[in-house]
């Protein structure tokens, strides 16, 4: 066991450092965009590998990181979420480890036609007019433009880039020619990037719950999303994603910081609020598979998700830094 948290904290010691290290990447590529030069690839490529390998080891590393969500430098953590989100389905749907890392890859850049969209749209709080919002659908036709001149880069991702906003259902954009259909990396980040959206608290839009923000992409599947792809990767997160807010029977509230591969109804969680609703100063960490030593019973379980009222007390991104 003492092996085992050894190695536990190896992991997500090196997930912190990839998460830190493909956030500068993010930064340094974009910058290398809006100067109008052509970004090289090789340490994004690298990053992706080096993903790759801590999934491998432990799911809930870097999952877990993705709630990291910087409100002024959003664009960047979601770029470096994303990527992690679609090298993750890649592996649930068992593509083969060069097809990971080629559609994390494109999730990781997918955003990168945006460097060239005016900053004022970009940036704009409310809703776009008609004119504002034609420029922005422009933004993966740029991206592909510029992902497929990079080095190293593979015909895949560069057109994962362009029909991300597709559609399952090709009412999205831009539109593609008569009998063509999005990619499977497409379909994977359209996922990932929404997923990484809803749950984020942004100055237009409320953070939804990881369990909500499935609940309601889940009937958006047939339409925006391919069904078969959605199904796998709420499968992959899990009935309570990391990130979720839970009240536990014991009346606590707790966050959602691991999963349980063995038992998805019993995630390691934090505490956050006592039974009688006070915050605790310093949260303890806990798995809910502990058994009371007595009576051989689990101590606590999950009995519903956190209302929404709740939710917007806590600043969920804190715990995951």
């Amino acid at each position: 066991i003492e092996i085992r948290k050894l190695m536990d904290t190896d992991v997500y010691e090196k997930a912190r450092r990839v998460y830190s290290d493909a956030r500068a990447e993010v930064i340094s590529i974009m910058k290398e965009s809006r100067m109008g030069r052509v970004p090289k690839a090789d340490r994004a490529i690298r990053l992706m590998q080096e993903m790759s390998e801590i999934f491998i080891r432990e799911r809930s590393a870097l999952l877990g990181l993705t709630m990291i969500k910087d409100y002024d430098e959003y664009t960047f953590n979601h770029c470096v979420n994303v990527g992690i989100l679609s090298l993750a389905l890649g592996g649930a749907l068992k593509l083969k480890p060069n097809a990971q890392v080629a559609v994390g890859l494109a999730g990781f850049l997918h955003d990168i036609g945006k460097t060239v969209t005016p900053r004022d749209i970009i940036s704009k709080p409310g809703i776009l007019t008609e004119e504002e919002w034609e420029v922005m659908k422009l933004h993966p036709v740029e991206g592909w433009r510029i992902v497929r001149l990079m080095e190293g880069v593979s015909e895949f991702t560069a057109t994962s880039v362009y029909q991300h906003h597709c559609k399952f259902n090709l009412q999205g954009y831009p539109a593609l020619k008569e009998g063509e259909k999005p990619n499977p990396g497409a379909h994977i980040i359209a996922i990932a990037d929404c997923y990484d959206s809803m749950t984020t608290l942004r100055p237009y839009q409320k953070r939804f719950d990881p369990k909500e923000a499935l609940e309601i992409m889940a009937r958006r599947a047939g339409t925006d999303f391919d069904p078969a792809i959605l199904n796998v990767f709420v499968r992959m997160l899990g009935l309570y994603p990391i990130g979720s807010l839970v009240r536990l029977d014991t009346n606590e509230i707790a966050l959602v910081t691991r999963l349980n591969p063995e038992d998805p109804n019993l995630p390691a969680v934090k505490i956050l609020y006592d039974p009688d609703g006070n915050r605790i100063p310093k949260p303890v960490e806990v798995s809910l598979t502990e058994k009371d030593p007595v009576s051989d019973r689990l101590r606590r379980m999950i009995a519903s998700s956190v209302d929404s009222l709740t939710q917007g007390l806590i600043e969920v991104e804190g715990f995951f830094k």
